[in-house]
């Protein structure tokens, strides 16, 4: 990434084309806002053999070290006492069945429309060690909830936003 050239990279190119053709075609408003995390479901994940620990959380923008400007902070980590396993899963679009991974946060977890999933394995070097080491993949998916609160329910408010990332 190129510092002080604006938008530089390919992805940044797409997300911008995104959002002008989400404004100008689609004739939406971005309207910011405050959400709540309620639970973050993943099917179809491989928890390891017992030797990975996998961390997954919530990040979000926060306020910068320079005036005007945002950085991103992890919000929540959520530990082994926030996550259950099921077999199956309903939602408001479709039933999924195979192993689901669901994390629930202890506490109330507030970010932006801005957010940040991010789920990150470590392998740990001995059995007896229990401090995380040597991450062996990351995973990070952004996603407004602003966005796709008014692609799913057309602009009404009132509706709980359900958002499947498969």
């Amino acid at each position: 990434m190129r510092y002080g050239e604006g938008v530089s990279i390919p992805s940044q190119r797409r997300w911008v084309r995104y959002v002008e053709f989400w404004a100008r075609q689609l004739d939406r408003k971005y309207t910011p806002g405050k959400v709540k995390v309620l639970r973050i479901q993943f099917w179809g994940m491989a928890l390891g053999d017992g030797g990975d620990k996998i961390e997954v959380g919530i990040a979000g923008f926060v306020d910068g070290k320079h005036e005007g400007s945002k950085a991103v902070n992890k919000i929540h980590v959520f530990d082994d006492t926030e996550v259950g396993i099921s077999q199956r899963l309903l939602t408001m679009q479709r039933t999924i069945e195979g192993k689901v991974v669901t994390y629930i946060p202890r506490i109330e977890v507030r970010t932006t429309s801005d957010v940040n999933m991010f789920l990150t394995r470590h392998r740990l070097l001995h059995e007896s060690e229990r401090v995380p080491r040597l991450p062996l993949s990351i995973s990070h998916c952004w996603i407004n909830t602003a966005m796709e609160h008014q692609k799913l329910n057309h602009g009404d408010s009132g509706y709980t936003t359900e958002v499947l990332i498969p």
